[in-house]
């Protein structure tokens, strides 16, 4: 708690294994972007705080169901999940035993792997899930029967034959089917398959009009979930996005005025921006708002289930952006 604490607070004095990265072996360069990258979300941070501590025997803070959401964004984007789930998360990378380093590098090949995909449709024995289908059932099941116990409950009278006709309605009308929203654009509902009286053909058919009958929306778009191909562009140069995550840092803790004072190593290395003209500089370094930026970009490019969050050093000292 206290090394994400002293992470988040610009106050602090930023250690240098938090922005300085030109000692990472290539071995263990992608690993550490990736551990790097996992410690400025909050969300993370959180999930595998929560998982160690139901390891530990100490129990989940949150509810199961929760809990079990939250580890279904983290693993979908695969291999790097399990980087993060590790005893000494989150925890800087070039605090970790050299050994320990090159061990978990290994493991990871210099390419943004694709994040692994729960099959498109599938029979599940899953407990959570069936956890969740089942109680939506008991909701439905629950208010079939009070609506039938209110029936029974009803005096003569206008007032009472106007809510029994209500009710009889609401009785007959056909159940909604229950469908499970889940995350990440992943749905269970609870279906039934006459295998006797139809062909596989005609089961598909109804099983494909079901389908455009059922996926969902968007919110903030209003456009069907998962019908855009998001291609991107490849990032090939790992290095580049370790030094944009430590100019990020690094202004999350001092204005540009103040780093050559409070970090003159990181202004060596990052270079001075140089005005020409008062309309017109000359970026002979580094242009650190603009690289900023895109250490943001590259954030959500690991990590897309995190969209709609900010890295924890997305604010400058400076207030600017």
């Amino acid at each position: 708690m206290k090394q994400r604490q002293k992470q988040n607070d610009a106050s602090v004095a930023l250690p240098e294994c938090e922005w300085n990265f030109a000692e990472v072996s290539d071995v263990e360069l992608v690993a550490c972007c990736y551990w790097e990258y996992a410690r400025e979300s909050a969300f993370i941070r959180k999930t595998v705080q929560n998982l160690q501590d139901v390891e530990a025997g100490k129990g989940s803070r949150i509810s199961l169901d929760a809990a079990n959401r939250k580890l279904t964004l983290l693993y979908s984007i695969g291999t790097p999940a399990h980087l993060v789930h590790h005893q000494k998360f989150p925890k800087p990378w070039q605090s970790l035993p050299e050994p320990e380093r090159a061990r978990l590098g290994n493991t990871f090949k210099p390419e943004i792997p694709a994040p692994e995909k729960i099959p498109a449709f599938r029979v599940t024995s899953n407990y959570s899930t069936a956890s969740w289908l089942f109680e939506e059932a008991k909701k439905v099941h629950d208010a079939q029967r009070k609506m039938v116990q209110r029936l029974s409950e009803i005096d003569t009278g206008m007032a009472g034959l106007r809510e029994a006709n209500e009710l009889r309605k609401q009785l007959d009308a056909p159940l909604p089917s229950l469908i499970v929203r889940g995350v990440g654009g992943v749905d269970f509902f609870i279906a039934q398959v006459n295998w006797q009286d139809f062909t596989d053909n005609e089961i598909v058919i109804k099983f494909k009009h079901w389908v455009a009958n059922n996926r969902p929306m968007a919110a903030d778009t209003k456009q069907l979930v998962g019908r855009r191909n998001d291609k991107g562009h490849k990032l090939n140069d790992w290095r580049v996005m370790l030094d944009r995550l430590a100019i990020m840092r690094l202004l999350h803790h001092a204005t540009l005025k103040e780093m050559p004072k409070k970090y003159p190593k990181a202004w060596e290395r990052y270079g001075e921006r140089k005005a020409v003209t008062k309309k017109q500089k000359d970026y002979g370094g580094v242009d650190w708002y603009r690289e900023s930026k895109n250490a943001k970009c590259d954030f959500h490019r690991l990590f897309p289930f995190l969209k709609s969050k900010l890295p924890s050093s997305w604010h400058t000292k400076g207030g600017r952006r």
